[in-house]
């Protein structure tokens, strides 16, 4: 899994331009990489904070509100997980 935080210009891209680039990104680091390291999701989030509730006070990882929150985020190297 890799998780990528985008750039101002990778939020004003559509969907479908985003499908594009990372579906290139994903083929050209998994054709280097041993069958036991290749990428297989790609998850676009924010930064992980206390203040946006994604993280505990002792900075462990809220997973169920992160799953929730971002499904529609979540890529699994064909399309993201909401469609």
């Amino acid at each position: 899994m890799a998780l990528l935080t985008l750039s101002e210009a990778g939020r004003k891209r559509s969907t479908e331009e985003l499908h594009t680039e990372l579906a290139g990104m994903l083929r050209h680091i998994n054709s280097s990489l041993d069958p036991h390291e290749k990428v297989s999701r790609i998850v676009l989030r924010e930064q992980w904070l206390v203040e946006n509730n994604l993280l505990t006070p002792s900075f462990k990882i809220r997973r169920n509100k992160i799953e929730n929150d971002m499904r529609r985020f979540i890529w699994n190297g064909t399309t993201f997980a909401d469609q």
